[in-house]
């Protein structure tokens, strides 16, 4: 599956440890597509990865999220309103393109990847990279969740599934 040109496949080079996107991963990117399109928006932005983040049931992201007792209701109010800024009208022929930031973050999970010595690039990675991107005028920062929190939250939940 490729989006925005982007392949499973690690692009930059071979040897690495860095294979594909997870499931979810692809469909919280297919979700942001599509939310842009809704709202006449030519652009993804970070606020619409994590729009699609939010929408995508039992990923990783969105659980790392909701055991921060933060509803995602709360989160997606602010991460819309961010969004609804830019409303403008499109030609619909002009294909719908990332942001030099959201590209940004897709490059910031696959570094989160690797840190972590994952072989895929799940939403955990994607909300990690979307926090230390500067979380486009704080949809998350604002409700307290930083780098350091989210990052704990996600190697606490990766011990327990280990345990499991």
């Amino acid at each position: 599956m490729r989006f925005f040109g982007i392949g499973a496949k690690e692009p930059h080079g071979e040897g690495s440890t860095f294979t594909k996107f997870t499931e979810h991963a692809r469909k919280m990117l297919s979700l942001a597509q599509q939310g842009a399109a809704l709202r006449n928006q030519s652009f993804i932005g970070p606020q619409h990865l994590l729009l699609g983040m939010l929408h995508v049931e039992e990923c990783a992201g969105l659980k790392v999220l909701q055991a921060q007792a933060i509803g995602s209701a709360i989160i997606q109010l602010n991460a819309v309103a961010l969004v609804d800024r830019g409303l403008y009208d499109w030609d619909r022929s002009v294909k719908v393109g990332l942001t030099t930031r959201a590209r940004r973050v897709i490059e910031l999970s696959v570094y989160v990847a690797r840190s972590l010595n994952h072989s895929y690039l799940g939403t955990e990675h994607f909300l990690l990279a979307l926090v230390s991107e500067g979380d486009d005028a704080g949809a998350l920062t604002r409700l307290g969740l930083t780098y350091d929190v989210l990052y704990a939250a996600i190697l606490a939940r990766a011990g327990e599934a280990r345990e499991a």
